[in-house]
C-alpha cells in the first residue's frame, strides 16, 4: 500500500497545482465577483443567457410545485419586504427535502484518507478521480452511510458498504471524477438501495451567477455536515464547446470533502467539488497569504492549512460530467450497459425523492432497521395502493 499512497500523494499534488494555475489566469474576475457578493450585488452579473436557461427550469419547478398561489394574493403585504437583491424566503419543503437527499452522501474511507461520495444510481457512487484514482484503491475503500451525528432520540448507526470496480468503474483524470459500483448489501443486511440516490442533471440553468449554493460533506473525514450560509455560485468557465468544466463558489470545506455534491435551493447536483483555492500574495505569484497578513511558500501549503486565506472553492460542472460519462468507451459491455442504464435513468426524471420512499405495488415489503453494532430488525409491510386514499 505505500506505493499507493504515494501515487494517491502525487495525484492530489497534480490536481491542486492544476486548480491554482486555473485560478491564476481568472483570478481578477472571481475576486471581483466575490466583493460583489459581500455587497449582494452579484446576481446582476449573470449573463443574459444564464438568465434565460435560469428562468426556462425554474418555470418547470413552478409548475410542478404546490405553490398555493391563491392562499398568497390573499396574505397581507403591508409591511413585510425583502431586503437586497434576491428573495431569500423558501418553501418550508426545502428542509425536509434537504434531509432526503443528504441520505444518498456517505463518507469514503480509502484506509489512508477521508472523501466524501454520493449515490447516483444503480448502486453506483460518484466521488474525485483524487479520492479512488484506480481499482487498487477501490476494492478496499468503504463507503459509509449514515454516518451523522444526531443529539436528539436514539443515536443513529451507520452502515458500511464495500466498493465493487469489478462490476463498475470509471475514472477520469481531466474531470478529477470517479464512478464505482457498491456492493448493494452491507452490514446487518442493510441494503443500499434504501438511502436513494441522487440523478446528474445534463439540461443548464440550473444556477445563475450569484445565487446560493448549498453542500452536504463528510469534512475532515466526520460526521456529515451541510453548508447553507454565505455561500454563493461565484463564477463559471465560458470556454465555448471543448471548455466550460469549472465553476467556483464561496462554500466552506475542509479535507474529506472532496467528492461532495454541490447544490442548488431545489437540491438538484450543480457540480461535483474537488478543490479550493488559496489566496496568492499580490506580489509573488509563487507565495500564499495567510489570515494574519504574512506570506509561505506554496509548497508548505500543507503544513499551514488552518491559517491560509482561502478564497474559493472549485467544482466540476454537473452538465459536462453528464457528457464525459457519455462519450466514454468501455471495454467491458457490461460496464456499457450499465453507463447506458444510469444515464437512461437520469433522463427519465426519477427525482431522489421518489427514489428515497418505498416502491410498494400491493406486495410486502421488507426493511432492515439497524438496532446496534451487531444485530438488526427485519419488519415485513403490507401496502396496498388500492384501498390508499
Amino acid at each position: 500500500m505505500s506505493v499507493i499512497n504515494k501515487d494517491l500523494t502525487q495525484i492530489r499534488k497534480r490536481q491542486e497545482d492544476s486548480i491554482a494555475k486555473r485560478f491564476e489566469k481568472r483570478q481578477s474576475v472571481i475576486e471581483l465577483n466575490l466583493a460583489k457578493a459581500a455587497k449582494g450585488t452579484l446576481l446582476q452579473e449573470a449573463s443574459e443567457e444564464e438568465k434565460a436557461a435560469f428562468l426556462i427550469r425554474e418555470s418547470d419547478h413552478k409548475q410542478r410545485a404546490h405553490i398555493g398561489l391563491e392562499r398568497r394574493k390573499k396574505a397581507l403585504t403591508t409591511l413585510e419586504r425583502t431586503i437586497g437583491e434576491s428573495n431569500d424566503i423558501l418553501n418550508f419543503e426545502f428542509l425536509e427535502e434537504g434531509l432526503k437527499v443528504g441520505r444518498c452522501i456517505g463518507r469514503i474511507n480509502t484506509g489512508s484518507h477521508y472523501g466524501t461520495g454520493f449515490l447516483i444510481g444503480q448502486d453506483i457512487v460518484a466521488t474525485n478521480y483524487h479520492v479512488v484514482p484506480f481499482d487498487e484503491v477501490a476494492m478496499y475503500s468503504i463507503l459509509e452511510m449514515n454516518y451523522e451525528d444526531n443529539d436528539f432520540g436514539a443515536a443513529k448507526v451507520s452502515s458500511k458498504f464495500q466498493m465493487d470496480p469489478e462490476r463498475f468503474a470509471f475514472y477520469d483524470k481531466k474531470h478529477d471524477l470517479a464512478m464505482i459500483a457498491v456492493k448493494p448489501i452491507g452490514q446487518r443486511g442493510v441494503q443500499l438501495s434504501t438511502f436513494g440516490f441522487l440523478p446528474l442533471i445534463k439540461e443548464q440553468g440550473k444556477i445563475r451567477t450569484g445565487d446560493p449554493v448549498n453542500m452536504i460533506h463528510h469534512a475532515n473525514g466526520d460526521t456529515k455536515r451541510v453548508v447553507v450560509h454565505n455561500s454563493h455560485f461565484i463564477y463559471e468557465e465560458n470556454l465555448g464547446k471543448t471548455g466550460d468544466l469549472f465553476c467556483w463558489y464561496t462554500t466552506d470545506t475542509n479535507p474529506g470533502s472532496s467528492g461532495a455534491p454541490v447544490f442548488n435551493n431545489h437540491w438538484e447536483v450543480i457540480a461535483l467539488h474537488h478543490g479550493a483555492v488559496p489566496k496568492n500574495a499580490p506580489d509573488s505569484p509563487n507565495s500564499i497569504l495567510l489570515k494574519d497578513g504574512t506570506t509561505i511558500s506554496a509548497k508548505a501549503k500543507n503544513h499551514h492549512l488552518e491559517d491560509i486565506l482561502w478564497i474559493a472553492n472549485e467544482g466540476i460542472r454537473t452538465s459536462k460530467i453528464v457528457d464525459c460519462l457519455h462519450k466514454a468507451e468501455f471495454d467491458n459491455t457490461s460496464m456499457s450497459k450499465i453507463r447506458d442504464d444510469l444515464l437512461k435513468l437520469w433522463d427519465s426524471g426519477d427525482s431522489k425523492l421518489e427514489s428515497t420512499s418505498l416502491q410498494a405495488h400491493g406486495e410486502s415489503q421488507m426493511i432492515h432497521l439497524p438496532i446496534d453494532n451487531d444485530a438488526s430488525l427485519s419488519i415485513t409491510i403490507n401496502v396496498d395502493h388500492k384501498k390508499a386514499k
